[in-house]
């Protein structure tokens, strides 16, 4: 069965994050960043929660681990460079999220897949000549929770930039 979007959500408490990171220090950021903000400098624990709901999200959205799977196959983006598709489903559930839910989507994000995991990816939602798996993603807070989600699509300048 092929799919056209794939969605991934995470929830994670931030508090999980501060021991870990104060422990293991850089090795915990470089392990938990790895193809994801592994650029930014030690971050916050808010910052690491991020890093790590999203991977979990983006590990969902494709339909979870399976061999060959790399972080490294995902590899931010500027969120300018998109479509417009993608942008605008992750805007939709984003206010749907905040009238249930009362998070407030307040980052967002553009992800390429690489890889073996842009070949699943393409696979899971059907494969269309040119096009591009692109995970688009929101995290925000409240208290002590973080939650992230990705929307994966297959992206295609010249079909999306038209939708």
């Amino acid at each position: 069965m092929s799919r056209d979007v794939l969605l991934g959500v995470d929830l994670v408490d931030i508090s999980r994050m501060e021991r870990p990171r104060r422990d293991l220090g850089p090795h915990f950021r470089k392990t938990l960043g790895s193809g994801l903000h592994a650029a930014r400098e030690a971050g916050s624990t808010v910052e690491l929660a991020a890093d790590f709901s999203v991977r979990e999200s983006l590990i969902k959205a494709v339909g979870g681990r399976f061999p060959g799977m790399s972080l490294n196959d995902l590899r931010p983006d500027d969120p300018g460079t998109g479509t417009g598709y993608g942008e605008y489903l992750l805007l939709s559930v984003a206010e749907q999220m905040r009238q249930t839910t009362d998070f407030c989507l307040s980052h967002r994000g553009r992800y390429l897949l690489e890889g073996p995991t842009a070949v699943h990816a393409a696979a899971r939602m059907g494969d269309q000549d040119g096009a591009r798996p692109v995970g688009y993603v929101g995290w925000g807070e409240r208290a002590d929770q973080l939650v992230s989600i990705v929307i994966v699509i297959n992206e295609s300048p010249t079909k999306d930039a038209d939708s």
